[in-house]
């Protein structure tokens, strides 16, 4: 059974939220819907990582901006969103308030009848069968309404083109239209042509890929990231559009073209996302002033030091080409690390009455 969780509108207001990068605004909702799940508390940090769909290094990494953010709590062994029980309290009238929801729109009229002699006679009707199925129908229709993006039709195809092709020897093929309506829950594409074909196979007068419904969201629902049997193909194009809808839409990424900017296995090209201002390490817009550290400099040779001295991954190296001329290093915000010269690269020594 599905929660619900409070978010105050004034949250986009928060300066502590306006401070986080826009592709990490997301990471603390996700976490959010996850200590729903578990009644405030954040799960081990295995199943956090499953949950956000990441390893669980990257889930330790937004754990840890986000406490240092302000907007996760560290209480004794456990991770809580800040201020969760103030703001998520439990209203002590809301079974009331359902339940007088729910006798309002009880699918069932009273009709009274009255005769000369003042006697009364009540009659119930209730909601057709017929007039329920319509319902559903429309409901579906109106879920079909919601428009696939590029990568998203690339994927309906291919399966389309899959199950099709296990239908060789049929006289008709099963509408496909669902498929549509399980992209645009979110379910991956793996999932979909994982389950799918098996159970083709055994039905053989199957009509519908409607049939399927249940066992695709059964197996969706247990949480396990399935990967597609072939990574759908993308041209330049594809992903230069990609891109381009995830800074216009405050770093949305299109949940169909896998890990988005900054994350392990993300596939987009390197080229595209620098000529789009993204950092390809974290995806960060740099629309504003970035440093471009190039790898022969004696900034990189501080950079690759630093991250030595303090044990913490090196910088992630790039190729690319832009205006004409290929480059080869990586993009900071600052242009050296504190405590190193900016003449030479290299450390600083403590002043001496400080070296005690």
């Amino acid at each position: 059974m599905s929660r619900w969780l409070r978010i105050n509108e004034d949250c986009i207001d928060n300066p502590k939220i306006l401070k986080l990068p826009e592709a990490l605004r997301w990471q603390w909702v996700a976490l959010l819907c996850v200590a729903s799940k578990n009644d405030g508390v954040l799960p081990p940090i295995d199943d956090v990582a499953l949950c956000l769909r990441v390893p669980e290094a990257k889930a330790a990494e937004f754990i840890t901006k986000l406490v240092k953010a302000r907007l996760i709590d560290q209480v004794g062994d456990h991770f809580v969103p800040h201020n969760w029980t103030k703001r998520q309290f439990k209203s002590d009238s809301s079974t009331e308030r359902v339940k007088k929801h729910r006798d309002k729109h009880r699918n069932v009229s009273p009709t009274v009848t009255g005769n000369v002699s003042g006697s009364v006679s009540e009659t119930v009707s209730e909601t057709a069968p017929e007039q329920s199925r319509a319902e559903t129908e429309s409901e579906q229709s109106r879920a079909d309404t919601r428009e696939l993006d590029e990568i998203g039709l690339k994927q309906e195809g291919l399966l389309k083109a899959a199950f099709i092709a296990e239908c060789v020897n049929r006289p008709k093929v099963p509408d496909t239209s669902i498929i549509r309506t399980w992209l645009l829950d979110g379910i991956p594409m793996g999932t979909i042509s994982r389950m799918v074909p098996p159970i083709l196979r055994k039905k053989l007068d199957m009509k519908s890929l409607s049939y399927c419904d249940a066992a695709v969201r059964e197996e969706h629902a247990k949480g396990q990231f399935t990967p597609s049997l072939e990574p759908v193909p993308l041209s330049d194009a594809d992903w230069r559009s990609t891109v381009k809808r995830f800074k216009a839409n405050r770093s949305q990424w299109s949940r169909h073209a896998g890990p988005e900017p900054g994350m392990t296995g993300c596939r987009c090209p390197v080229q595209v996302l620098v000529d789009a201002q993204i950092d390809p390490a974290t995806g960060y817009d740099m629309t504003s002033a970035w440093h471009f550290i190039d790898h022969t400099t004696n900034e990189m040779a501080a950079f690759i030091h630093d991250a030595q001295t303090r044990r913490v991954r090196p910088p992630v190296i790039l190729k690319f080409e832009q205006d004409g001329v290929e480059r080869c290093g990586f993009f900071s915000q600052i242009a050296i690390p504190p405590g190193y010269d900016e003449a030479t690269g290299e450390r600083i020594a403590p002043a001496e009455e400080n070296a005690a």
